[in-house]
């Protein structure tokens, strides 16, 4: 499978794109499409947290960050609306796991490039990403 992220996005908060998400994929006989949409939307939910939030910092020989209260995680209200699109295919059944995720950040790459001008290539987007060239 190869999936697709198409989407527009607006930015809300300093760092929170909002907008919608349109995941294509072509698909074998799905056993349950529910179960299928429901991991391409956390798959995506998972890849924008490591695009945007995701920093881990060591110091001393161990990483600085110990819990959830200083490793932040994308929260409900940042994630976008995510409509999956599953085309039929005529595969046997398979596996999809972690299979969105690696579009995800390269689609937002390309997707900030033509709405700002800047290249991000570091992850997570630096706090900058969002802003135009001046």
């Amino acid at each position: 499978m190869f999936p697709s992220v198409c989407g527009k996005a607006t930015l809300g908060k300093a760092r929170s794109p909002t907008g919608s998400l349109s995941p294509r994929t072509g698909r074998s006989h799905s056993l349950n499409p529910n179960t299928l949409k429901a991991q391409i939307e956390g798959g995506i939910g998972f890849a924008l947290t490591n695009t945007l939030k995701s920093r881990i910092t060591f110091s001393n020989g161990g990483a600085e960050q110990s819990n959830f209260s200083d490793y932040p995680l994308l929260r409900v209200d940042e994630m976008p609306e995510i409509v999956p699109i599953v085309l039929p295919s005529d595969r046997p059944p398979q596996g999809f796991g972690e299979v969105v995720l690696a579009p995800v950040a390269p689609a937002l790459a390309q997707a900030l490039f033509y709405a700002t001008g800047r290249r991000v290539d570091v992850m997570p987007f630096p706090e900058d990403a969002f802003r135009a060239n001046d």
